[in-house]
């Protein structure tokens, strides 16, 4: 009997179903820390903290549910490829939600923290070329392509690790 969600089957493996989990969570995340960061600097490390599960969570429940429904053939390999394909998606979910913030919704986010640095580089009395190639690298980050090579390159790592952690945990029963 067909459901009204058998349309959908082809995108609600495991490793799409978490990863698109994931990466709507930490994409709130993501717009929660701007919203409170800056007042709260705690709520920072909190955010993180929850990012960092977020990423482990959903590549343990994907690996979970893909061992659930083959475990004869569920082997080291098979849970570290659940565990990046998993991670790509949330990684495509966030990257594309930190391009959108930087693109449209805030586009100076980098001139904004440049005043925000300047102020304590300049009662530092630091060189002003340590502050220019500082601000360079600050454009650089909160730039889209910026934003979107540090949030993959993290989510990507982050997943890998713990994939393969998580592989070696989960042995065939």
């Amino acid at each position: 009997m067909a459901t009204c969600f058998s349309i959908f089957s082809p995108f609600m493996n495991p490793e799409f179903k978490f990863g698109f989990l994931g990466g709507g969570l930490i994409a709130i995340l993501f717009y929660a820390d701007e919203l409170f960061g800056t007042s709260y600097p705690a709520f920072t490390w909190v955010a993180n903290l929850v990012i960092f599960a977020a990423i482990g969570v959903a590549v343990y429940l994907a690996m979970r549910e893909k061992r659930t429904s083959d475990p004869a053939t569920f082997v080291f390999a098979k849970a570290l490829l659940t565990g990046a394909i998993t991670c790509f998606y949330i990684s495509v979910i966030a990257g594309g939600y930190s391009y959108a913030y930087a693109r449209f919704v805030n586009p100076d986010k980098a001139a904004q923290v440049i005043a925000a640095k300047e102020k304590e580089w300049t009662a530092a009395d630091k060189a002003p070329d340590f502050i220019e190639k500082q601000k360079q690298i600050i454009r650089t980050t909160y730039s889209p392509a910026g934003q979107i090579e540090s949030t993959v390159g993290v989510i990507m790592v982050l997943g890998l690790l713990f994939s393969g952690g998580l592989a070696l945990g989960m042995k065939k029963k």
